[in-house]
């Protein structure tokens, strides 16, 4: 699922607040150094499109496998057009890199009227786990923060993203 997409279900369906995607893919990252969270294998078929007026994103079941290969054969060619482009323009190649990608899409979007993409999946390391779960996996991590002593100079405040724990 994408980031932002899990982050809209946290923030709606389960009623914690994050201001971005960033926290909630820094505590996956840091989760997944430390074994806490595994990559699982599959990766799922997402695409991305606006339907009257509204930012639809959705896991694809059945696709046309011609119409996404197509597509991410496009997809690098254009990039490939646009980044020798910005770098004729004399741009270092890490910002024609970015430009580049910024302008692809755009062309992507116009010709196909939406985006496709893999999302790869998270499993607790190797154990199964359900909502039950999760809610005191994060109730247990929000009453360690509360217990934290006051912040000093030699005790600083802990960051944001430790305070807004999610997975």
């Amino acid at each position: 699922m994408p980031w932002n997409t899990r982050l809209k279900l946290y923030n709606e369906y389960y009623g914690y607040h994050l201001s971005d995607h960033r926290t909630l893919w820094n505590w996956c990252s840091q989760l997944t150094d430390k074994g806490v969270l595994v990559k699982n294998g599959g990766t799922t078929k997402w695409r991305t499109y606006h339907e009257g007026g509204r930012k639809i994103q959705e896991p694809i079941q059945e696709i046309d496998e011609v119409e996404m290969d197509s597509y991410f054969q496009r997809r690098g060619e254009i990039f490939k057009d646009h980044y020798i482009a910005e770098l004729e323009r004399g741009l270092p190649p890490i910002v024609a890199r970015k430009a580049a990608w910024k302008e692809t899409y755009i062309d992507l979007w116009a010709e196909f009227g939406c985006c496709y993409y893999y999302c790869r999946g998270f499993n607790f390391s190797t154990f199964s786990y359900n909502e039950v779960d999760l809610h005191e996996i994060f109730e247990l991590c929000r009453e360690l923060a509360a217990e934290l002593p006051p912040p000093t100079k030699t005790n600083p405040p802990p960051s944001q993203s430790c305070t807004d724990f999610v997975f």
